[in-house]
């Protein structure tokens, strides 16, 4: 590959010519700092209120569980206060009615005339368990009033005023607790209706 490279001439290199009229404008260079700028304000501008909103979520939820906890005892309170007046209105109410029974025993007879109106016609062999001092005011109406067939049953637990009625197919809890239970969850229903309206 011994070639001639004597007629091979060196020239050094040149960049070629540009007619650089036609591409590149002249710059403005307080146009681009002003381009430049509002750019990078809207850039930021949004990035802050994104990073805004987010941390306004955040201290939103925050402050609504400082006030669920705030309200809490609150809550518990209206809670305590109304199984309080629950037991307090039951205390009233059977006070009121022991004293009613002992100043007027037609209660008791109305009483034990409803509990056998609702017994099923089909009851036989009644018993009716009453305290003590009861029993002789309940056989004298029921011997006046009553066709069925019924039989006393004195029990000293039964408290005053209460009965109890069993028969072959029904059995009738009228004793004081369970109507005075009845009475006070009425109320106290009645109560949360209103609250609720």
């Amino acid at each position: 590959m011994s070639g001639d490279h004597s007629n091979l001439e060196y020239l050094p290199w040149r960049a070629p010519e540009v007619d650089d009229s036609r591409h590149l404008r002249p710059v403005d260079v307080e146009s681009a700092r002003k381009l430049a700028w509002e750019q990078g304000y809207e850039d930021g501008y949004s990035i802050a209120m994104e990073a805004g909103t987010r941390d306004a979520r955040q201290r939103m939820a925050y402050l609504h569980e400082i006030l669920e906890s705030l309200g809490k005892p609150f809550r518990d309170l209206d809670d305590n206060v109304s199984s309080q007046l629950a037991v307090l209105v039951k205390s009233v109410a059977e006070q009121l009615l022991r004293r009613e029974l002992e100043l007027d025993s037609g209660h008791l007879r109305n009483i034990v005339t409803e509990c056998l109106r609702a017994l099923p016609v089909s009851s036989a062999d009644v018993e009716i368990v009453v305290h003590p001092d009861d029993a002789a005011l309940i056989e004298e109406h029921l011997a006046e009033t009553s066709q069925r067939s019924w039989r006393i049953r004195r029990d000293p637990k039964q408290k005053r005023g209460g009965c109890l009625f069993v028969s072959d197919v029904a059995q009738i809890d009228a004793s004081i607790e369970t109507r005075l239970k009845r009475i006070v969850e009425n109320m106290l229903s009645g109560e949360a209706e209103d609250a609720d309206s």
